[in-house]
């Protein structure tokens, strides 16, 4: 989570909103020298916690309500940079309707998810907060996803002198872990992990959710119907001595934990909340332990090419995940 203390000040008769991570907004008629001042006023951002920033992209989007009405989209900042963006508020706005604030940040780079309508209409001013969602632009989405919330009455905005807002990881990420139920094949000088004679492993995600939309406690549910199918291989190097799989590999989501002796970790995917559980599937390769390169002499190595990896010869299925973002982890066991 991600903690974000924003100043700021304003001036009579406007009030001006600044998110970097998140927003600030107020009125002050101790000002008056900002009355002419029709850009508005710059606000700057503080981070509470080392975590990492860049890179990322937020968006803001502003909902406002009179009274019983539902809360309606009627701003927007397509893109917030901290110490330079500026957004105007009405004065006469302000005392006469409740805000909603929603902020996203994903990676700039590449965008993984986008605020949409739940019902593909296009999402423009005037679209009720009961039709937000959040879409996944992509298939294999990062941790660097998040979201905020913040409910305020306008007369409470032109009384704050700080606001404080909060990021929240918007993706959980599952974990495998494999290691050895015999203590005594893992302490063979011969193994090198686990994984060793493993090819790939092909991964499916069964109901896994693509759009999310917020419950009444403003918590990030699934959207029903926005249910797929995701697949993955990860794939794996192996040693030219006797087929082993050393860890951790370049650009392999595995990596080691001195908790679990020659064990790997397998970093998953990383998926929206989801209310039922998400169906997990396994399917392992192995290479076969004969080689086939008719290569007999001594001074001949074997190396991988030598073996012809088989067909499937180990699959694993299970079910895991919750209500909220985090899945829950899995264990399996390498025989």
């Amino acid at each position: 989570m991600i903690k974000i203390p924003v100043k700021y000040a304003g001036w009579f008769g406007m009030t001006i909103l600044f998110a970097g991570l998140v927003f600030s907004c107020t009125e002050r008629e101790e000002s008056p020298e900002w009355v002419d001042n029709k850009d508005g006023i710059v606000f700057r951002t503080e981070l509470r916690e080392e975590i990492p920033t860049n890179g990322l992209i937020t968006r803001l989007y502003v909902f406002k309500s009179a009274g019983n009405d539902s809360y309606r989209l009627c701003d927007s900042l397509p893109e917030i940079i901290s110490g330079t963006t500026r957004l105007k508020m009405s004065l006469a706005d302000l005392n006469k309707n409740d805000y909603r604030f929603l902020f996203v940040a994903t990676p700039q780079a590449e965008p993984e998810m986008q605020v949409a309508r739940m019902d593909g209409a296009p999402f423009a001013f005037g679209t009720e907060w009961v039709k937000v969602s959040v879409a996944a632009l992509a298939d294999n989405l990062s941790v660097d996803n998040y979201y905020g919330i913040k409910d305020l009455k306008g007369a409470e905005i032109l009384q704050l002198e700080a606001i404080e807002g909060e990021l929240t990881r918007l993706v959980g990420q599952m974990v495998f872990c494999f290691y050895k139920d015999a203590p005594e094949g893992v302490q063979n000088p011969d193994v090198a992990s686990v994984l060793d004679r493993v090819s790939s492993i092909d991964i499916a995600y069964e109901s896994m959710p693509r759009q999310i939309t917020f419950d009444v406690d403003d918590l990030p549910v699934s959207m029903a119907g926005s249910e797929d199918v995701l697949n993955h291989t990860v794939n794996f190097s192996l040693n030219e001595d006797g087929q082993k799989v050393v860890l951790p590999q370049t650009g392999v989501p595995v990596e080691v934990a001195d908790s679990i002796p020659k064990g790997a970790i397998l970093k998953g995917a990383c998926l929206f909340p989801c209310r039922e559980k998400v169906k997990v599937s396994m399917t392992f390769h192995y290479y076969d332990t004969t080689p086939v390169c008719g290569h007999t002499e001594s001074e001949h190595q074997h190396v991988a090419e030598c073996y012809t990896p088989p067909d499937i010869v180990a699959q694993f299925t299970e079910e895991c995940g919750n209500g909220r973002s985090d899945c829950v982890a899995g264990s399996l066991y390498n025989q």
